[in-house]
């Protein structure tokens, strides 16, 4: 695992931290409110935190092999893995209760459902995740700004007896 990838974890974690106190805070410190959300939305979330972290393997990754890594890099690295994330856990909740069921005979709109399933998320996810998303964007970029490319990280054993 690159270093590039480990402070991206760090960052989608801290994150995962700030939206859930951020939930709680507006559910009006119900725990228990929070844990009926996360029973009703679990598959959603699980899918979108996976996809927050495999994302974010992929875009250390990249990073990694990067010559010249800048703020904007963390920046945009933050942002699109917020998106991909909430796209997946969204697609989730899409196939699940937007798509039509066979037998049924009440009127479907395609375009209501991508805004419900779609739209609404991104925009409630990104107008609550902004700012955390921007701080810590700008923080993975400061972290590795100016460092080129990337080593590994490497646990080497000493095998001399």
């Amino acid at each position: 695992m690159t270093r590039e990838t480990k402070y991206l974890f760090l960052a989608i974690s801290i994150n995962l931290v700030v939206a859930f106190l951020t939930f709680y805070v507006f559910v009006g410190f119900s725990l228990s409110e929070v844990i009926d959300f996360v029973a009703d939305f679990f598959i959603n979330l699980s899918v979108g935190i996976g996809a927050f972290y495999v994302t974010g393997y992929y875009i250390g990754n990249l990073l990694s092999q990067s010559k010249r890594i800048r703020i904007i890099h963390g920046i945009f690295s933050a942002f699109f893995i917020l998106l991909i994330g909430t796209v997946a856990g969204s697609t989730v909740g899409f196939i699940q209760e937007g798509l039509p069921a066979s037998n049924t005979n009440f009127d479907y709109s395609f375009s209501e459902n991508i805004t419900d399933y779609y739209f609404k998320p991104l925009f409630w996810i990104f107008f609550f995740g902004f700012i955390p998303t921007l701080i810590l964007g700008i923080v993975v970029g400061l972290s590795l700004e100016g460092k080129s490319g990337s080593q590994k990280v490497i646990h080497l054993r000493n095998n001399e007896e």
